[in-house]
């Protein structure tokens, strides 16, 4: 497997997101693409890239297709965090990201609130 991590504007993700993933298959596997929403600081990006990775990859070691985590938030563009929403077939996994995410941030002496802060403000634009 292969890893691209890339940071964009929040403008050109696939779907008003600040993080997701997809795997496309390629002749030797396939390779897990994260794209992230450019948050003005290369640890708050290295955040979300973390979430994105540990969900994706939980995902499908579970058989969780990235076709209906797309569905599902697509189905939920107006809520802030649709993957934390119970009966969403992703729950476990992005909760669980977001365990690790928070941890990170705390190694990282990121202030959550910061984080969160940053997150909200490219999502209001």
């Amino acid at each position: 497997m292969a890893i691209s991590i890339l940071d964009k504007p929040y403008e050109k993700m696939r779907y008003p997101t600040i993080g997701d993933w997809v795997f496309k298959p390629v002749s030797t596997g396939y390779t897990l693409h994260i794209d992230v929403a450019d948050l003005g600081d290369p640890r708050f990006n290295i955040l979300v890239a973390f979430h994105e990775f540990i969900e994706a990859y939980l995902c499908n070691e579970r058989g969780i297709a990235g076709a209906s985590v797309d569905a599902w938030d697509l189905e939920h563009k107006g809520h802030p965090d649709p993957g934390s929403i119970p009966n969403c077939p992703y729950y476990r996994e992005h909760m669980f990201a977001t365990i690790l995410e928070r941890a990170m941030a705390a190694e990282l002496n990121i202030n959550w609130d910061e984080y969160e802060a940053a997150i909200e403000r490219i999502i209001a634009r």
